[in-house]
């Protein structure tokens, strides 16, 4: 009976923690250092995700409204993420050449991409010496081997265009197949060979790729932007799913290059991360700038950055050749 009496007051000071709890989160939102850009008032919590959510696709139009309000170097909160957007050439080269050593690391502070990632590979890395090496060895040698990347290029619009003629002229999407021939390209840079269209390999590559890519980035993940509450955040499982399934793929070819590995016949961009590796074998395998982990987490960097862009932008370049 005690207990139940003491009911209204437990309520009473659960509510009243609860308000201490809400107040203070609402003011260490809206409260924000002086030194930051000027930008648009967000919402306590999900900050200006309302704003871009209705954009509807065309965030970019919201970026030069604010542009036009508050200037070329617009802060604005993605969530409990801090954001800033560069929205002019001279500040965006001001940046990231004049000012690249000061600009070119990457967030620290989102969950999903730390898991996946583990601060390893290029796209996600933290600026420090390992990744600079790492990254001048990836220009280097993204195809290496007897023959160059143009020659890849070539190769895979061949193949292309005999796909093409399959279809008989009959109209169709033409969408699809450029993510394919992207991803060969990648795929003959990377593992010194191109898959059929057809093959269930390449099918269930192309099929992870696209869940990765669908609706939204791993950066801007709701885990990612809302990481105090993941318990019903759930939205990146499938992303990662597929991602450990493309790591997969580049495990089962590393292996194979492993056991037919030959220094004196480099084949392509994983035998010459093999010939780095045996080179240092003293390094730390943790944090090293090339041990296997690191050849795992580059190569499946190469498809991220290399496959969706490139067959997105010939996308694009198509529609505005048409309009």
């Amino acid at each position: 009976m005690s207990l139940i009496r003491d009911i209204p007051g437990l309520l009473d000071f659960t509510t009243l923690l609860l308000g201490i709890a809400v107040f203070l989160m609402t003011y260490a939102y809206v409260t924000r250092p002086r030194n930051l850009p000027p930008g648009p008032w967000g919402w306590p919590i999900v900050g200006n995700l309302p704003t871009l959510i209705l954009a509807k696709g065309k965030i970019h139009h919201t970026f030069g409204e604010w542009r036009k309000k508050y200037g070329a170097i617009v802060f604005f909160k993605i969530g409990t993420l801090n954001a800033v957007c560069l929205n002019d050439y001279d500040v965006i080269r001001e940046a990231y050449v004049n000012r690249s050593d000061m600009f070119g690391n990457r967030p620290t502070n989102l969950r999903v991409v730390n898991e996946l990632f583990d601060q390893k590979g290029i796209l996600s890395a933290s600026l420090s010496p390992h990744w600079q090496e790492r990254r001048k060895f990836v220009r280097g040698r993204l195809g290496f081997g007897n023959r160059g990347i143009e020659d890849k290029v070539l190769e895979e619009a061949s193949n292309m265009q005999k796909e093409l003629l399959k279809t008989k002229s009959k109209p169709f999407n033409i969408r699809r197949m450029l993510q394919q021939a992207a991803t060969n390209v990648v795929c003959s840079m990377v593992f010194g060979k191109r898959w059929d269209y057809e093959s269930q390999t390449f099918q269930d590559l192309m099929t992870s790729l696209d869940v990765v890519f669908h609706r939204s980035s791993l950066f801007f993940l709701p885990e990612n932007v809302f990481p105090y509450v993941p318990w019903f955040l759930r939205r990146g499982d499938e992303k990662k799913a597929r991602l450990e399934r493309i790591l997969e793929h580049v495990r089962a070819e590393i292996k194979e290059h492993k056991e037919t590995f030959n220094r004196d016949d480099i084949r392509d961009f994983i035998d010459a991360f093999l010939v780095e590796i045996q080179n240092r074998p003293d390094i730390d395998h943790d944090n090293g700038t090339f041990t296997e982990r690191q050849l795992e987490i580059t190569v499946l960097d190469l498809f991220l950055a290399g496959t969706e862009t490139v067959s997105t932008t010939l996308w694009y370049r198509r529609r505005l050749k048409r309009s």
